[in-house]
């Protein structure tokens, strides 16, 4: 899933204070996980910690909480989830708006996305386009703060030349952009920002502004801020392919927005969801998982996730 823009969360030296992709990547993988639980047959799991009742307790009711949640169910464990938030998603969130479901994170979508993609056609999940997505007319900025309007059929080629020019090497400096680890010489790059690279010799004026429009809606930043190689992984991950990122990270919505998908997951599952339950401390004996919430309660379980 991509999101929209929100509020955040001149040479080629180095940018300082750019987050590490790498340790970004590490992070996200480095949770404790509990693979044996997904091994043998479904309905055979080992018992309840004594006290407890729960096997397994996840922590968080985003999208990867509730699936793990609903996969542990079909083999037979007994699951608790435990959510900071007043709400499950995560970093996804649908309210109505003049009377429109309208996304204030995760809103983008698409079949390129292998997982949710698997999760809305389980669902039977329908999309729709976003509006406007493919307007001729469009209005950009400079560096300056200049207004300019023109045809996006007749300013392509300025655009695609300075998408070239900053992201030209993508297929070289990630050929598995889905395993980055495969080839890990990305990492030495992990030190530019999308700015740096706009201001390379040969990118017009023109291209320069349509591009710096582009980057700082897909890094939802200003393009300093902006890690040139997560956008790089990004276009890699598009097949290299202008037309196929812009399809993939703004085009495609679901109808009714993300909490017809959450929803649905939340009701395929019949875990015990406790809101408003924030976890202060993860202690693991080796003999199990102590978890202590801020409001002081002790929760005891063989895993957690």
């Amino acid at each position: 899933m991509t999101k929209p823009p929100s509020s955040p969360d001149s040479n080629d030296s180095p940018a300082p204070a750019l987050a590490s992709r790498r340790a970004i990547l590490t992070s996200a993988v480095a949770g404790a996980l509990a693979p044996a639980l997904l091994q043998g047959a479904p309905a055979t799991a080992k018992p309840a910690a004594r006290g407890t009742g729960f096997d397994v307790a996840i922590i968080g009711a985003g999208f990867a909480g509730l699936t793990a949640a609903r996969e542990l169910e079909r083999y037979g464990h007994k699951v608790v989830i435990l959510e900071a938030r007043d709400r499950i998603g995560g970093r996804t969130h649908t309210e109505d708006f003049a009377g429109k479901a309208s996304d204030l994170g995760g809103t983008w979508v698409h079949w390129a996305q292998a997982h949710i993609w698997a999760e809305i056609t389980r669902y039977g999940i329908e999309l729709e386009e976003s509006a406007g997505y493919s307007a001729d007319d469009i209005i950009y900025l400079d560096e300056q703060g200049q207004r300019f309007q023109g045809k996006a059929s007749q300013l392509g080629m300025e655009l695609y030349g300075a998408v070239q020019s900053v992201l030209g090497d993508a297929r070289t400096l990630t050929p598995r952009p889905a395993e980055p680890f495969f080839d890990p010489a990305w990492i030495a790059q992990d030190k530019y920002s999308i700015a740096q690279k706009l201001d390379a010799p040969g990118i017009s004026k023109a291209g320069k502004a349509l591009a710096d429009s582009m980057f700082s809606v897909l890094g939802a930043a200003p393009p300093k801020d902006i890690s040139w190689i997560e956008i790089v992984r990004l276009y890699a991950l598009s097949g290299a392919d202008l037309m196929a990122m812009n399809d993939i990270v703004g085009r495609f919505k679901i109808k009714g927005g993300l909490r017809s998908l959450y929803e649905a997951l939340r009701a395929d599952c019949s875990a015990e969801i406790r809101l408003n339950t924030p976890i202060a401390k993860v202690i693991d004996s080796g003999n199990g998982v102590e978890l202590r919430t801020l409001g002081g309660e002790n929760i005891r379980v063989p895993a957690v996730i």
